[in-house]
C-alpha cells in the first residue's frame, strides 16, 4: 500500500473477517476499480466462487482473466485449476493474470502474466507483467476505494460490496 493508513485499514478487515472474507472484499474492490478507471461495467463479470474471478471484455480495455489471491504472508500458492481456467481464456484470446495482493506496508497489487506452472510464488520476487498497463491506476483507485467504503465494509464485510456491484451494473456472481 502506498499510505500506512492503507495498510492498517486492510489489516483491521483481515483481523475481523479472516482471510477468507477478506480475499473476496478485496476481489470486489479490485473489479470497482476497473469501473473506476473507465472499464464499463457490463464488461465486468465477477465470480466470487468458482472459475476466474473477474472477467473483462470491453472495447477499450480488451479482453482480460484474472484470477485473484491476496496473502498476509510471503507465498501465494497455485493450483491447476486456476492454471487451467487461466488458459482456456488465454486460447480465446484474453490476457490471463493473477492479481496478486500482499497485505502489507508496502503492498500494492501486482499483475502477474505466468509463463510456466509453478505451484507457490514468492510475492517478493514477481512484478507486474509488461503487458498489464493499467497497474499504476488500479493501485492508485484501490487505496481510493479502500478509504472511501472502510466503514461500511467494516460494518457490513462482502454483503455490502455485493450488494454495490450489482447496483453498478457488474455481472456478479456470488
Amino acid at each position: 500500500m502506498k499510505g500506512e493508513s492503507s495498510f492498517e485499514k486492510l489489516k483491521e478487515i483481515l483481523d475481523k473477517f479472516g482471510s477468507k472474507e477478506t480475499g473476496q472484499i478485496c476481489q470486489n474492490l479490485l473489479a470497482l476499480c476497473f469501473v473506476d478507471i473507465g472499464v464499463l461495467p457490463s464488461c465486468i463479470d465477477v465470480r466470487n466462487h468458482e472459475g476466474i474471478d473477474i472477467i473483462i471484455d470491453d472495447q477499450n480495455f480488451g479482453k482480460i482473466a484474472i484470477e485473484v489471491k491476496t496473502t498476509s504472508g510471503s507465498i501465494i500458492n497455485l493450483g491447476n485449476k486456476d492454471y487451467e481456467g487461466l488458459d482456456k481464456y488465454r486460447k480465446n484470446g484474453y490476457i490471463a493474470v493473477f492479481a496478486i495482493l500482499k497485505i502489507d506496508r508496502y503492498g500494492e497489487w501486482i499483475f502477474y502474466e505466468p509463463w510456466r506452472k509453478v505451484k507457490s510464488l514468492s510475492v517478493g520476487q514477481i512484478y507486474n507483467s509488461g503487458k498489464f498497463k493499467f497497474a499504476e491506476m488500479l493501485n492508485d483507485s484501490f487505496e481510493k476505494l479502500l478509504n472511501d467504503l472502510f466503514d461500511d465494509i467494516m460494518n457490513f464485510g462482502c454483503k455490502f460490496l455485493d450488494k454495490k456491484l450489482k447496483e453498478m451494473g457488474l455481472k456478479y456472481s456470488g
